[in-house]
């Protein structure tokens, strides 16, 4: 079966997709100081590895 959105679901994405990177970065990297980012990129490097089960 194919199946595709209109174009109505990709508005209605794209906004999505722009509230969640605003939420993601008010909460998660916001709050980061810039010498700790490399911190933050590695430890959901691990949370990644953890849920994939590798």
């Amino acid at each position: 079966m194919l199946v595709e959105s209109t174009d109505h679901g990709r508005m209605v994405f794209l906004q999505a997709a722009a509230v969640h990177a605003q939420v993601v970065e008010r909460y998660f990297v916001a709050p980061v100081p810039s010498d700790g980012y490399g911190l933050l990129i590695s430890s959901l490097g691990e949370i990644e590895n953890a849920l994939r089960g590798t």
